[in-house]
């Protein structure tokens, strides 16, 4: 594909906005290096809070498909990043051989999918009314994503307050009192089910 369709690649510095609330999107992208974070500016219950684009996972789809293509979120850098960028009109114009097109047009099928899954599980774990059971409900399914007991997470606990839409304070005494139990164990950005 990247002999047919031109590309760019970009660097990003840590904490650098790689796409602004507002801007107009024309361009998807794909992180090669690094981690960014899509953020819903100035709201701290969003229900689209921290979404985490790790490697080889595309963004600004959600915009650049849309009918106004302008982005209602803030993508941010989490640490130094590399993300390789394709115009959505060049991808899309008909002039592609037909199993590129067709190959590209499953890829964005199956990424929306990949993001409607997401949002699944984010409101299966805000559908737990106790913070214990959301903080269980979620750590349960980043095991089973993992396929281990002990899984890494990239959020700060500020971070995981927000995605569970819990007080951090709250979320702190909860984490604290999971772990005296011996139901969990962690560090700063590891987790481990001991016995649920």
């Amino acid at each position: 594909m990247l002999s047919v369709v031109p590309y760019s690649i970009e660097f990003y510095h840590k904490n650098e906005v790689v796409i602004m609330q507002g801007d107009v999107q024309n361009r998807i992208g794909i992180t090669l290096e690094g981690i960014v974070s899509t953020t819903e500016p100035g709201s701290e219950d969003s229900w689209f809070d921290n979404i985490k684009n790790e490697e080889e996972e595309l963004l600004g789809l959600l915009a650049a498909i849309s009918s106004k293509r302008t982005s209602p979120f803030v993508t941010t850098a989490l640490k130094d990043s590399v993300i390789l960028w394709f115009d959505i009109d060049d991808i899309m114009q008909s002039d592609l051989p037909p199993g590129i097109f067709r190959q590209i047009v499953r890829n964005m099928f199956a990424i929306n999918a990949d993001d409607n899954f997401r949002l699944i599980v984010k409101t299966k774990v805000l559908s737990e009314h106790l913070i214990r059971d959301r903080i269980m409900k979620y750590l349960s399914i980043m095991a089973e994503k993992k396929g281990s007991d002990t899984f890494p997470i990239y959020m700060t606990q500020d971070e995981l307050a927000k995605y569970l839409c819990v007080n951090r304070t709250k979320l702190s005494t909860a984490l604290n009192k999971l772990k005296k139990e011996g139901v969990i164990a962690y560090t700063r950005d590891s987790y481990t089910i001991l016995n649920e």
